[in-house]
């Protein structure tokens, strides 16, 4: 039974996270919406060198998003490293040109994470703590961990078969500041 001490991961909702620690450093004049992501970030695609922060924000990239790669389900339980999600696309070409036409995309979102770190210095859970959680006395919500016990996490289930199961581990790796993962 779900109540007010239920905690919830919120998967895709958490790009908005991601989102706002962006916008932020953005005002604060540390990162620009016109600057390209290849500014920031070592050995992507020629094809990606054009595509700015603000392509990325807008789901305007053209980047192909890993979760649409052929064998994405088969990985998710997987610990992968960041390289390794990425290889999913970079051999891919860009779905359109920047800025010609929107499509959801995760790989942007994941690549912003990495921004989000390197211009900062923080994880990106540490940075989410510190610049949004703390401020706003989120006190109960955290970069998840599957592997975690949390008290009052509602499980998800699947039902093959007509059968009603648990979720299986999705690994957080696979998700990072795409999906956030994060407990509320």
């Amino acid at each position: 039974m779900a109540t007010e001490r239920t905690v919830y991961e919120i998967a895709s909702v958490g790009k908005t996270f991601t989102a706002t620690v962006t916008m932020m450093l953005v005002e604060q004049g540390i990162i620009s919406l016109e600057e390209a992501i290849a500014d920031y970030l070592d050995h992507l695609p020629l094809t990606w060198q054009n595509v700015t922060l603000g392509h990325i924000l807008s789901h305007q990239s053209g980047i192909p998003s890993y979760t649409d790669a052929p064998n994405y389900w088969e990985i998710t339980h997987l610990d992968l490293s960041k390289s390794e999600i990425l290889a999913l696309v970079t051999h891919l070409p860009l779905k359109f040109q920047p800025g010609e036409f929107s499509a959801y995309d995760n790989t942007g979102y994941y690549l912003l994470g990495l921004i989000l770190e390197k211009v900062t210095g923080q994880s990106y859970g540490d940075l989410l703590h510190d610049r949004i959680f703390a401020p706003l006395g989120m006190n109960a919500t955290v970069m998840n961990d599957p592997k975690n016990i949390v008290p009052h996490r509602a499980a998800g289930y699947r039902l093959p078969n007509s059968k009603l199961v648990n979720k299986p581990y999705y690994s957080p790796s696979v998700t990072y500041s795409a999906g956030v993962n994060s407990l509320v």
